[in-house]
């Protein structure tokens, strides 16, 4: 059973995770402006056209079984972006959408207990009611009672496709596969274009796609493919691979914040009192979370009684 008392840097933990909150917070943004001319399966295409190619002639495959790479796709890209693409085709709004797809921080925990053993500290469990209680005002708060069922439980299974691969990673790790997390990310992002492709032509998004809407569309599959795939998703895999998943997952949480942030002062959107007070209890959450880190890294500290760094100690 791996065990959440082991020695970690709680400031290394935040250094990897802060960024990929900030330019995940930014996606759902730049998918807005991304779909307004070419549909969301040929954006998704692009998306991780952009992530593979060209890197993927210059980066070696990772030395691990093909099956992990396939698997990690599936669920990071096709799964996750799938059924998310499809609810919101289906009728699920945007940011809606970005905060039903934070339940992997439910799943990655669960997952994480049956696959891995991995147990989840109170301090986490406490973390996660809390922020689940804020993303519930805010959901109260947009107004979305409208929304169709199916578009809701396609958005709950991207939660859980995002939270599966989550756990894939960790799995990895705890094999003791040894890989370079950028090669992970665009070796697997070569299988998706061909599946998102093949929807986009189902659901007859070329039909209507224009030489001028895919060269708007490039600079929102830039940002999506090189910065959003390559650069976040490395980071995001390196902290799966050093930590526990349930100690990373929490941290996404953050990212509905940001999105709405970024939604009021691009798009003009208001928050009202209920989405206010949600945001603010999702930070204290995430806050909570980040405490008992840092208190679990002192006490891990103590118990093995490390030297001073002034003494030659690494310093964690």
């Amino acid at each position: 059973m791996s065990s959440y008392d082991d020695q970690f840097s709680s400031a290394s933990l935040l250094k990897l995770v802060f960024p990929v909150i900030i330019i995940w917070g930014g996606n759902f943004a730049v998918m807005r402006v991304g779909v307004h001319d070419i549909g969301p399966f040929l954006l998704a295409a692009l998306r991780f056209f952009i992530a593979a190619v060209p890197l993927i002639f210059f980066v070696r495959r990772p030395q691990v079984p093909f099956l992990f790479i396939a698997a990690y796709g599936m669920t990071f890209g096709l799964g996750q972006f799938g059924f998310l693409f499809v609810g919101i085709k289906l009728g699920l709004p945007s940011g809606l959408a970005s905060l039903i797809v934070q339940l992997q921080v439910v799943f990655t925990p669960l997952l994480a207990l049956v696959v891995l053993r991995q147990r989840i500290p109170k301090t986490t469990l406490g973390a996660i009611a809390i922020s689940l209680v804020g993303l519930s005002l805010i959901l109260l708060g947009t107004g979305h009672g409208h929304v169709a069922v199916i578009p809701v439980i396609l958005g709950t299974a991207a939660a859980l496709s995002w939270g599966a691969s989550n756990v894939i990673v960790a799995w990895g790790a705890s094999h003791g596969y040894d890989y370079n997390p950028v090669a992970l990310v665009i070796w697997a992002s070569s299988l998706l274009p061909a599946p998102f492709l093949g929807a986009a032509f189902i659901a007859g998004e070329f039909n209507s796609v224009t030489s001028t809407g895919l060269l708007s569309a490039l600079i929102p599959a830039l940002y999506l493919g090189a910065i959003a795939t390559v650069m976040a998703y490395h980071l995001w895999v390196r902290a799966l691979s050093s930590y526990p998943a349930a100690t990373v997952a929490p941290f996404s949480l953050l990212i509905p914040i940001i999105g709405l942030s970024l939604g009021w002062v691009i798009f003009g959107e208001t928050l009202n009192g209920s989405e206010a007070i949600g945001c603010a209890l999702v930070i204290a959450g995430v806050v909570v979370h980040i405490s008992g880190l840092r208190i679990r890294s002192y006490r891990a500290r103590r118990s093995t009684k490390i030297p001073s760094p002034r003494h030659g100690a690494t310093r964690y």
